[in-house]
């Protein structure tokens, strides 16, 4: 990473190095932003230099920092307030903590007043789903057997902006480009990272099993001339080469072959675990399809589902990311640990017995991990093999269910008494619902997110919509199976009264709320109501919204407050009403900015500080220079004496000249060489007479005496002299380094701490001034945001209450029609896995058990959540009654739909028989649960055992193939009569899908299942039918003969 380029980046993040760690981080993601800078405008990004390419790239990385550390900030900030409000929640008037962590995976019937997690995200995709109301009901094909395949790739291409002039297709188009950029904002509202791709048009899907099978070199080969390579873009503006298109390719598909394992580095923790939620949806994508026509082209080849389940997947997923993220925060999975340890916790200081916490735990944990999809197949092809019988026997065992469903009136009236709504409306509002006519309404109601499972549902999702193709046999059966069973539902009318059952009762609870929320604040309301609202998911500040909220008003003028109608309140109307939370949006931007004002403030004071420091600093170095300049006047002083010292050199050179001059003189009137050579001598001692002893002068000064030098030596005058002169020299040499030298050094070196100091200074000045800047910078911005933030803080109360009274809708929904959710599922998985031979098994075994299951858990927690013992018996028994009654109304509508006449209800002379019927009334209501099916045993006029009640599907047909097999050959060889081709038709015909629709069941038994029965096993079925009017007292209006056709005996009913 270039010096230029750490520099930028670094300053841009106001720091003033980067470590080796961050410049490493900060390169790569550089070579990013100059790749996208240049896809913004190639032509502009090219005519730049080197060194501004550097500088933007820098900008722009260090503006995404400063954005991510933001995000990073608020993201721990709001897990912290979602984390407290948890731990808050565990303190619970009624429940023990564990229980209450129970509740907040998935929905309970014991009017607690927590809505799940699992209900939340429910919500979230029945609003959203509702929203493309327009394309589930027209993406269906003729009598909605098939998919307008023409209509999906319209949509396709008019979501890659290719025109196609279909007005529904560009509507249903706008409608999922809206919906979908809708959850990704909420997502990032919540915490999340999803960016916005400017040629993002539908979610990507992949089947490795496809892709595998093709092979590396066919795959990159086929993409290679699908995608737009213009899409990638070197750092330096220059495209990618198609030998680097090619390498990118195979990394791809090594990445999803593997399903990722190529990325994965050892030591390092995958996803998974404590994984931050808010991080999955973030990653880079690799493939940019030039065109609609690609991206279909690839889904054919390529694709891992249809289309109508790649648009339902990516709303499901997303809607269960955003509840766990706005539940849990930004990592559930880290949550949820914390709040089981503090839920044990808590009840182990209550002293609740720990079994008992411990299996609420324990259920919450395999709930959450159904919930989070953390319960994938171990092998697909069991998954798949398991799903296919099951699809099988609902369509070949289910088609009568749609007259056992007229009992789910009993709870729909028990829900509605509960809520004080008169049964007779919606009921009303049922039979409108199903009235083919009114098709508007129907829209209307999966619009505003009623029923729209059962929208979906009518579906032919296993049939071709022209896009993807389904890999691998096991798959195409699982697919082909469920499709049929989903038809079958379809046709056998159950889909149409389900939906109209929820709508019904939906409706008048949303009616009940759009009229009461007109008329009274949180206040006025009843006591009574304030409870119930509050133990069914609402509270008073959801109500508060909701009287902003204008009702959707139907045909008939019902006034129904729906989550529409919250959505569609103004932003002035909404903060006006909520002051308490724009003062809590305005008083947090308020201490941020005084927070960063303060942090201004103390930077002033450190100036302030520092400015004082170095003056005092400065003051001591300006003493210590007046020191040295008056050590420097006591030098001055001494060189005075210096030039004594020089005028005193003077002297002696004088004096030694003089000397020097005697000596010449002498020297020159001496004639004798001798005397010469002695004085010469004479001389040189008197110089060096300082180091001579006291004898040796006096000889010098005796010798000098008699050679007439007035007593006085001139080697030593001459000696002294420049002795006198030496010390002189020496000591004017050191007078000149120790003053002036010293003195000016020390000046030297103050002076340079002066500088030094002042430059230190402004530079921190410099720096601080611009710290301040940018805090001033973002002061204004926050100022300046608060018209968005209020927007924002809007839309945020929008989503958290039109959320909450939709999921307050679909838990009521749910108690008025019981269908397995969550907790069921789990709670008949029995800890198995998916996809393996256990687990498969024991779903075939308990697949029809997950009504009753649902029942007992929902609406027996219900009856023991009522206050005291006649509070609970009178909803239990109430409720066991109305089941009963509406019971034997389907077991009669089964005899008749048989071909039998109706069943005696009541025999004064042989009370067995009413007991026998009102047992199966009961059973047959739901009112005693999975302990009926037991209980019937003996009263079944199938014949079936307790042993193929409780076995299920699964152990039937494995009784059954045992005894075709087995049975038969041990007959065979004992000796006896075999009945194998009788069991084998048998067998084969309970698997033909639709051969029990009820409204078809008895003229296709009559006209052609019993004539092949009489074919193969003559005789067989007039004893059973004899044996069935001997036990079971059964008649027919029905004859033998196909014509022999009678009107039922309603005599027989009460005898």
């Amino acid at each position: 990473m270039k010096d230029q380029c750490k520099a930028a980046v670094a300053k841009a993040l106001g720091k003033a190095t980067l470590n080796q760690q961050e410049a490493t981080d900060i390169e790569n993601r550089i070579k990013d932003a100059m790749k996208s800078l240049a896809k913004q405008d190639i032509n502009n990004w090219r005519n730049l230099s080197d060194a501004e390419k550097l500088v933007k790239a820098g900008e722009f990385v260090a503006q995404d920092i400063q954005a991510q550390l933001k995000r990073k900030h608020a993201i721990a900030a709001r897990d912290i307030l979602t984390q407290n409000k948890n731990l808050a929640q565990l303190d619970h008037p009624t429940l023990s903590a564990s229980e209450v962590v129970d509740r907040m995976v998935a929905a309970h019937g014991d009017m607690s007043g927590i809505q799940s997690i699992d209900t939340k995200a429910r919500a979230i995709a029945s609003v959203n789903r509702g929203e493309l109301v327009d394309f589930y009901t027209n993406v269906k094909g003729g009598l909605g057997v098939f998919t307008d395949a023409e209509l999906v790739q319209k949509i396709v291409r008019e979501r890659f902006n290719d025109s196609t002039g279909d007005p529904l297709a560009k509507k249903i188009s706008d409608k999922m480009g809206e919906v979908f950029e809708g959850m990704r904002e909420r997502f990032n509202r919540a915490g999340g990272d999803i960016g916005k791709l400017d040629d993002w048009g539908l979610p990507q899907t992949h089947s490795l099993e496809k892709i595998v099978l093709a092979g590396k070199q066919a795959w990159v080969q086929k993409a290679e001339g699908l995608i737009d390579t213009s899409k990638y873009v070197h750092e330096d503006g220059t495209y990618y080469s198609q030998q680097e298109i090619r390498e990118l390719l195979e990394y791809s598909f090594d990445t999803l072959s593997s399903n990722g394992a190529n990325k994965t580095e050892i030591g390092r923790q995958s996803f998974g675990g404590n994984s931050k939620v808010t991080s999955r949806h973030s990653e880079s994508r690799v493939l940019h399809f030039k065109d609609a026509e690609s991206w279909m082209e690839y889904q054919s080849e390529f694709g891992g589902m249809p289309f109508v389940d790649l648009v339902e997947a990516h709303i499901n997923g997303l809607s269960k990311d955003i509840a766990m993220v706005e539940n849990l925060g930004s990592s559930p999975r880290n949550s949820m640990r914390i709040l089981m340890d503090a839920a044990e916790q808590k009840d182990w200081q209550k002293g609740i017995d720990a079994n008992d916490t411990g299996k609420s735990r324990k259920r919450a944990q395999t709930m959450f991990d159904e919930f989070s999809g953390q319960n994938t197949p171990q092998s697909e092809v069991l998954a798949n093999l398991g799903l296919a019988y099951r699809s099988m026997n609902v369509a070949s065992m289910l088609g009568g269910t749609t007259i056992s469903s007229v009992t789910d009136q009993a709870m729909i009236a028990k829900t509605a008494s509960i809520h004080g709504i008169a049964y007779r409306k919606t009921f009303g509002e049922l039979i409108s619902q199903l009235n083919p006519k009114n098709k508007e309404d129907r829209q209307l109601a999966h619009s505003l997110g009623l029923a729209t499972e059962e929208m979906l549902g009518s579906i032919a999702r296993w049939s071709d919509d022209g896009l993807t193709s389904v890999h691998g046999k096991s798959q195409k059966l699982a697919r082909v199976s469920s499709g049929i069973a989903s038809q079958v539902m379809r046709i056998s009318g159950l889909n149409a009264l389900t939906a109209a059952s929820k709508v019904g009762f939906s409706k008048m609870l949303m009616h009940k709320y759009g009229t009461l929320t007109r008329s009274k604040a949180w206040a006025d309301l009843d006591a009574m109501d304030r409870e119930l609202i509050e133990k069914t998911g609402l509270n008073e500040r959801a109500w508060e919204v909701m009287r902003l909220a204008d009702p959707v008003v139907d045909r008939k003028g019902n006034q129904l407050m729906s989550a529409r109608s919250i959505y569609e309140i103004p932003d002035d109307k909404l903060l006006a009403a909520m002051d308490s939370d724009v003062k809590a949006l305005t008083d947090d931007i308020d201490s941020q900015i005084k927070a960063l004002d303060d942090r201004n403030a103390l930077d002033d004071q450190r100036m302030t500080n520092r400015s004082q420091k170095v003056d005092d600093v400065k003051r001591q170095l300006s003493q210590r220079l007046l020191d040295y300049a008056n050590r420097k006047d006591a030098k001055s002083q001494a060189e005075k004496q210096a030039l004594q010292d020089r005028i005193d050199l003077i002297d002696a050179q004088k004096e030694a000249a003089t000397a020097q001059t005697d000596i010449n003189r002498y020297l020159q009137s001496e004639k004798q060489a001798g005397r010469i050579q002695d004085f010469l001598q004479q001389v040189e001692d008197g110089r060096h007479s300082d180091k001579a002893s006291e004898s040796t002068r006096k000889n010098i000064e005796r010798n000098a005496k008699q050679y007439g030098n007035r007593a006085e030596s001139l080697g030593y005058r001459l000696g002294n002299a420049e002795r006198r002169m030496t010390e002189l020299r020496a000591k004017m040499r050191n007078a000149d380094s120790s003053a002036n030298k010293s003195i000016q050094q020390k000046f030297k070196e103050l002076d340079k701490r002066v500088n030094t100091l002042d430059a230190e200074f402004i530079e921190y000045q410099t720096k601080v001034a611009e710290r301040q800047a940018k805090r001033q910078h973002v002061m204004d911005r926050l100022a300046n945001s608060i018209d968005g933030e209020k927007k924002l803080l809007a839309q945020k109360i929008r989503d958290e209450v039109a959320t909450q009274f939709q999921a307050h809708l679909l838990d009521e929904q749910g108690m008025a029609v019981v269908e397995a959710g969550l907790r069921e599922r789990t709670w008949m998985s029995a800890g198995q896995k998916k996809g393996t031979a256990m687990g498969e098994i024991l779903k075939g075994m308990l697949q029809f058990k997950s009504f009753p299951a649902a029942f007992l858990m929902r609406h027996g927690s219900r009856t023991m959540a009522q206050d005291g013992v006649k509070g609970k018996a009178a909803y239990g028994v109430s409720l066991f009654a109305m089941t009963t009654i509406l019971g034997a109304l389907a077991v009669q509508l089964k005899e008749l739909a048989n071909g039998n006449d109706p069943s005696t209800m009541w025999d004064s002379d042989d009370p067995q028989k009413a007991m026998n019927f009102w047992t199966r009334s009961a059973v047959q209501g739901g009112g005693l649960s999975i302990l009926g099916d037991i209980l019937v045993a003996g009263t079944d006029t199938s014949g079936r055992s307790a042993s193929d009640f409780m076995v299920g599907p699964l152990g039937s047909d494995a009784k059954a193939v045992l005894g075709l097999t087995v049975g038969n050959l041990t007959q065979y060889y004992d000796d006896k009569d075999t009945n194998a081709s009788n069991e084998a038709f048998r067998l084969l015909k309970n698997k033909i899908p639709a051969q029990n629709l009820w409204y078809t069941k008895a003229a296709t038994n009559r006209m052609v299942f019993d004539e092949m029965q009489d074919m193969i096993a003559p005789g067989y079925r007039e004893k059973l039918l004899r044996k069935a009017e001997r036990q079971h007292d059964r008649t027919r209006f029905w004859g033998d003969d196909v014509g022999d056709i009678q009107m039922p005996d309603f005599e027989r009913v009460v005898q």
